[in-house]
């Protein structure tokens, strides 16, 4: 799985609860530039930001990981 497989993963389910980067980060804690990067492709995120996602949403860790 590349930086953009993650993006489009995390661009969907943010479609879906119909909230943006700037409500991301306020839910995980997550800094906006740091959602910014991943949402762009930039950067894949490490474990630690992962782990924050999958807490801070109804995403289950191995969304992030295999998309399932």
């Amino acid at each position: 799985m590349g930086k953009k497989d993650m993006a489009v993963r995390l661009e969907s389910w943010m479609r879906e609860e119909g909230i943006n980067q700037t409500a991301l980060s306020k839910k995980t804690g997550i800094l906006q530039s740091v959602c910014h990067e991943i949402m762009s492709g930039g950067a894949f995120p490490s474990c630690g930001t992962i782990q924050r996602l999958a807490k801070s949403t109804t995403i289950d860790i191995r969304f992030y990981l295999l998309g399932k």
